[in-house]
């Protein structure tokens, strides 16, 4: 084990062509039309840290680092990148620094976070994330007849207008009675505005979801879990190297 340890760090590392080939895939991920992301959490030498991961039909590019905040998003995207970006709700994101990138959020979430105020109210309090609900499952199942070639992309822009239409006026700016109504009618209304929520409508080559991100990060949640991940740095870079490299050809066949 010693030796193959030691065989991984020298070609992972700077100079091996493994890592030669490394730095090829954060070039293409930085000119990628579209790039979905997420991340999971990591441990080197016991300590908390961050395993990013940044995909396409073709790459799949990790990169662990101590936090996870939009500069660690830059590092691997690059401030010139102008492609489409999808990701989960997370604060990064929302970075001003990022404001230029268009970002689609992922809709599982959108709704998995209306479902958890919903399934808490009674009455009039539910209709709220109903109606939203409604309307976001009416874009995922367009962007799906269109994508399955049951509507030409004429059509899919003209279904998606009306859709557009009632989500800004579900989306409004007002004063609700429940407190946590007006907490995702203010976060999710101020994404919508930004244009990222229902992104997918305008450009349909990015999914409503971020599912192919999370399909990306399966098999590092499955490594946490069976180990203690990373024991030092080194070995860390060593894991992010390797597992880029060998998740693209996979997908690459």
């Amino acid at each position: 084990q010693s030796a193959i340890t030691q065989t991984a760090g020298s070609l992972c590392e700077q100079g091996g062509n493994m890592h030669t080939a490394y730095t090829g895939l954060r070039e293409e991920v930085s000119v990628a039309k579209v790039v979905n992301t997420d991340d999971t959490g990591w441990r080197i030498g016991g300590k908390l840290a961050f395993l990013m991961g940044f995909f396409t039909p073709t790459l799949a590019v990790y990169q662990v680092r101590w936090r996870h905040r939009h500069q660690e998003v830059l590092e691997m995207l690059g401030a010139a990148f102008d492609g489409l970006l999808g990701t989960d709700r997370g604060s990064s994101y929302e970075a001003r620094a990022m404001t230029e990138i268009e970002q689609q959020k992922c809709l599982s979430h959108l709704l998995k976070n209306l479902s958890a105020v919903e399934e808490t109210r009674t009455g009039r309090a539910k209709t709220f994330a109903r109606n939203i609900k409604a309307i976001l499952r009416e874009a995922n199942q367009l962007w799906t007849d269109y994508r399955g070639g049951e509507c030409t992309h004429e059509a899919y822009r003209a279904r998606g207008q009306p859709i557009r239409e009632k989500l800004s006026h579900e989306l409004r700016h007002r004063v609700l009675k429940d407190r946590d109504n007006q907490r995702l009618l203010d976060g999710i209304g101020r994404q919508h505005r930004s244009g990222r929520v229902l992104l997918f409508l305008e450009r349909p080559e990015i999914e409503p979801t971020n599912n192919r991100a999370e399909r990306g990060l399966r098999g590092g949640v499955i490594a946490r879990k069976v180990s203690h991940c990373s024991k030092n740095e080194r070995g860390a870079g060593i894991y992010e190297v390797m597992k880029s490299v060998t998740a693209t050809l996979a997908l690459r066949g």
